[in-house]
């Protein structure tokens, strides 16, 4: 039996294990330190709305953004392709807002704050990180023509 090297495996595999590894990490902070994360309901926003980002980045074909012919098609006024751009553009300022909202719960409720645990903290942002890099590397390695 011969293995070959499948590019897109790897590369979906390595996707799929960094945010799983986000969420598992989120889920674990909220076990451990429930009566913190409690306080505060937007410590769960960041990590909701990156992997809602991340997964609707995810569903836009690279023909689309490239400005393919089959694509090309006019509604309501704007070209599919410049649509999909906006789209694209929409969810990548999303990624990168959840990473600063985690950056400032990061700052300002557990870092200035020394009393409280410091764990829930890095947690989020540590999650919103593989969130990010898993929707980054799914979106800008794989390749349309080589799907599995």
């Amino acid at each position: 039996m011969e293995l070959k090297f499948n590019r897109t495996a790897c590369i979906a595999c390595t996707s799929g294990l960094l945010f799983f590894f986000g969420w598992w990490l989120f889920i674990d902070v909220t076990v451990q330190y429930g009566k913190v994360m409690k306080e505060n309901g937007v410590y769960f926003l960041p990590g909701i709305l990156g992997t809602i980002s991340g997964i609707l980045m995810n569903l836009i074909p690279l023909d689309a953004l490239t400005g393919s012919i089959l694509y090309g098609t006019t509604r309501c006024g704007i070209k599919s392709s410049t649509a999909a751009r906006l789209l694209l553009l929409f969810c990548l300022m999303i990624l990168f807002g959840s990473i600063i909202a985690a950056i400032y719960i990061l700052i300002s409720d557990f870092g200035l704050n020394q009393s409280r645990p410091q764990y829930p903290g890095y947690g989020i942002f540590i999650q919103n990180i593989s969130i990010f890099s898993a929707a980054m590397i799914i979106r800008f390695t794989k390749r349309e023509d080589n799907l599995i």
